[in-house]
């Protein structure tokens, strides 16, 4: 037969209807069956206070350090292991499109700055007498503006695929290797 009050024959089911029995609550089951099960656990205290366990050198809790008297900056390392290759997609497109806009205003000013120091007209007297008089007439600010619009509006589709192809090959790349890009955030104190 076991002795039931000692701690090393004493089965958890015992112990538990023992003290279910004699209608105390679980907590003290818990407790009386595996007491150094509560050692490590934050439990609440009346007051609103907790007090924690760190389990540090010998079971002793760390000194606590406020952050007045730490010393040297604090540091977080985030490791990117992986980017959505839609949100990536989207705010690339974006972008893209903020400078498509860009783009236009410069092709519009420089066509402005071009015409007044009289350079579209001069090409197009050149063009006239050079192919004939209908070639004049395709040097305008429509045709201008339709190819340099065209051109722009390649680059923001061609752009943001090769942004999101990217986004793939690295969440591959991050994937096989198990890394990814490290970055390491330091507050600075003086």
């Amino acid at each position: 037969m076991t002795d039931p009050t000692d701690p090393a024959t004493a089965r958890p089911e015992t112990a538990g209807s023992e003290t279910a029995e004699s209608g105390t609550g679980a907590s003290e089951a818990a407790t009386t069956a595996f007491p150094a099960a509560t050692q490590h656990r934050a439990e609440g205290v009346s007051g609103g206070l907790s007090k924690a366990h760190s389990g540090g050198a010998a079971g002793r809790a760390a000194p606590v350090v406020s952050p007045t008297e730490r010393r040297g900056p604090l540091e977080s390392v985030l490791v990117l292991r992986r980017i959505d290759p839609w949100s990536a997609f989207t705010t690339v497109l974006g972008l893209m499109f903020a400078l498509y806009l860009v783009w236009m205003v410069a092709i519009g000013v420089t066509y402005l700055l071009l015409s007044g120091m009289g350079v579209w007209d001069r090409l197009g007297g050149l063009l006239s007498g050079v192919a004939g008089d209908e070639s004049a007439s395709v040097i305008g600010p429509s045709t201008i503006f339709l190819y340099s619009g065209g051109v722009g509006l390649l680059n923001v589709l061609l752009l943001s695929i090769l942004a999101t192809l990217s986004v793939f090959i690295y969440n591959l790349a991050a994937g096989l290797t198990g890394g990814g890009v490290q970055v390491t955030l330091s507050d600075r104190r003086n």
